[in-house]
């Protein structure tokens, strides 16, 4: 009677052990995983938007924005997309380059377009703009 105790409560730890094993996978690729979605280049410069997570159902997605110099992190900016539950995609930023900050729009469904500026220097803002027709290129 004991063996068959001991073989259940071995086979009922093993399953607790790889449910929590899914739920903690789960949760990672949820709200921690970091994927590099695209990437732009000017001269020594880098900017690149990355996923961070992803959307649960019809949610919103976290995002950032990393500005490189020659492969060394000079400013980071997180950022919040709706999109009608969609995953952050190179479809939903564009970039312009300035002599003293690089310009990132990001486009949502569900959002006004939102311009966060990287400075070479450090520092960071964003603002929402209304149109295309306010943002220089």
């Amino acid at each position: 009677m004991k063996k068959v105790l001991k073989v259940i409560l071995g086979i009922v730890l093993s399953i607790v052990l790889v449910i929590g094993l899914l739920y903690g996978l789960f949760i990672y690729m949820i709200k921690y995983h970091v994927e590099t979605v695209a990437r732009e280049s000017y001269y020594e410069y880098e900017v690149v938007i990355q996923s961070v997570g992803a959307p649960l159902f019809f949610s919103s997605a976290d995002g950032r924005l990393l500005l490189k110099k020659n492969d060394t992190i000079i400013n980071k900016m997180d950022f919040t997309l709706s999109d009608d539950g969609g995953s952050i995609r190179e479809e939903v930023w564009s970039v312009s380059w300035y002599k003293d900050h690089v310009g990132v729009v990001i486009q949502g469904t569900e959002q006004d377009d939102t311009l966060y500026n990287l400075y070479y220097n450090g520092k960071t803002n964003s603002s929402v703009v209304n149109g295309q027709d306010e943002i220089t290129t």
